[in-house]
């Protein structure tokens, strides 16, 4: 192949992670993987990475396989816990952000979605505490807010009270 076809994002330095999910993008543009990042494959890849084919799970397994050489890198548990929670797994997703949390406590997405699960499986309580927990942790942030929220909505459904 000469060089005037070759792709000008193969030159292109990985520089280090900067948001949440951009480690488990490189890993996979590292591992070669990934087609060149243009705006369709971006998306693609995006989409692959939050939600899995329910026949094949491919994309879970990998991630589980990265997971497995690397049982406490919390990008790789995040995205793992969140496909799981996309897809309806709450349990999994529960059990795989209690591990994230283990690993950084103050981390307030992870209680917001672990709340999330807990109030999809009915356990009210615990979403509640979950919720508060990410209040506490980030009070003026947009998760902050979209947890009381969820308090609010939880506490209604309680009492039966649909004023709101």
């Amino acid at each position: 192949m000469d060089n005037a076809k070759k792709n000008p994002l193969d030159r292109v330095l990985i520089q280090p992670p900067s948001k949440p999910g951009e480690e488990l993008r490189l890993m996979f543009r590292a591992s070669g993987r990934t087609p060149s990042a243009t705006q369709g494959v971006r998306k693609e890849l995006d989409a692959r990475l939050t939600r899995y084919d329910e026949g094949s799970q491919q994309t879970i397994l990998e991630i589980q396989d990265m997971l497995d050489k690397n049982p406490n890198n919390e990008s790789l548990l995040d995205w793992l816990a969140f496909m799981m929670y996309t897809n309806e797994h709450f349990a999994d997703s529960i059990h795989l952000y209690k591990r994230l949390l283990e690993l950084n406590p103050d981390n307030a997405t992870a209680h917001y979605y672990s709340a999330n699960c807990y109030f999809k499986m009915g356990e009210t309580e615990k979403a509640i505490q979950a919720w508060r927990r990410t209040m506490i942790l980030n009070p003026q942030g947009k998760i902050g807010r979209k947890a009381a929220a969820r308090i609010d909505m939880a506490r209604n459904r309680i009492t039966g009270d649909r004023s709101f």
